[in-house]
């Protein structure tokens, strides 16, 4: 439908070869008696592409946790930023998609110089080159990360993925940068929240002293959301946003400016 809606001329043969043409693979490669031609991908099909365009962006952050700087890389990965403040910077990078501008989202790639949960730091002291070479791919928790002290690094405008066991709470430090209105909220990776393997999460934010801020269960029970969203307005400083999961299953969790 969606493609006859957008092209309507498509004969019934034409249809059926392009829905099989841009279908992704399944199972053993190539066409095959369990998956047919693959799973029906309505954006292949349109596009007729196996995938969007995507440009890696490199973001600088300061020690407050600001993006300073934005830069999209070349086309082998390589990047620069020049005349730079001296001070400490985290190195992050990821992909847009279709040339959309939208870096850290969940689901796209991310990363930082030593990696999304536990990223290094450049120090920058006087006229230099500093190099930061890293690899980016998906983002994910690394345990143990239960507690505070072990907590694992979100970056604003970027994004953590993990899982729990059921019960089982997840801590992230977040840096805001200054006095605005903020949301943090809990993504599913494929489906929904609480269904399949998608986690039922409880988000729970807290100050550096330990105080709760606030705490959501569900962002929108009545039409079955079942992620969590915290949006309000935050002081600069250092946070704790803590993911709990209620069945053992899968999240995303990201911070962004409202």
């Amino acid at each position: 439908a969606l493609l006859l809606a957008r092209e309507p001329g498509l004969t019934a043969s034409d249809l059926r070869s392009r829905l099989l043409t841009w279908a992704v693979d399944a199972g053993a490669p190539g066409p095959d008696q369990q998956y047919g031609a693959g799973i029906l991908n309505a954006r292949n099909s349109l596009t007729q592409s196996m995938a969007p365009a995507r440009q890696r962006h490199v973001r600088l952050y300061d020690a407050a946790g600001a993006q300073v700087r934005s830069a999209a890389a070349a086309a082998d990965g390589s990047y620069a930023f020049s005349a730079l403040p001296e001070g400490s910077y985290r190195v992050y990078a990821g992909e847009d998609e279709d040339g959309d501008g939208q870096v850290g989202v969940p689901g796209r790639r991310w990363g930082a110089l030593g990696g999304s949960a536990a990223p290094g730091t450049v120090e920058v002291i006087g006229a230099g080159s500093y190099p930061a070479t890293f690899a980016v791919g998906y983002p994910a928790e690394q345990e143990p990360n239960g507690s505070t002290p072990s907590a694992n690094a979100l970056a604003m405008g970027g994004y953590q993925a993990g899982g729990s066991g059921g019960g089982d709470a997840d801590v992230y430090r977040l840096l805001v940068p200054a006095a605005g209105s903020y949301v943090i909220e809990t993504v599913a990776v494929d489906g929904a929240c609480g269904f399949a393997l998608e986690e039922d999460t409880i988000l729970r934010l807290t100050d550096g002293g330990g105080a709760t801020v606030a705490t959501n269960d569900d962002a929108d029970p009545a039409a079955l959301d079942y992620c969590s969203r915290i949006g309000m307005s935050l002081t600069p400083g250092t946070y704790f946003v803590t993911v709990e999961g209620k069945r053992g299953g899968r999240y995303q969790v990201r911070a962004r400016a409202n």
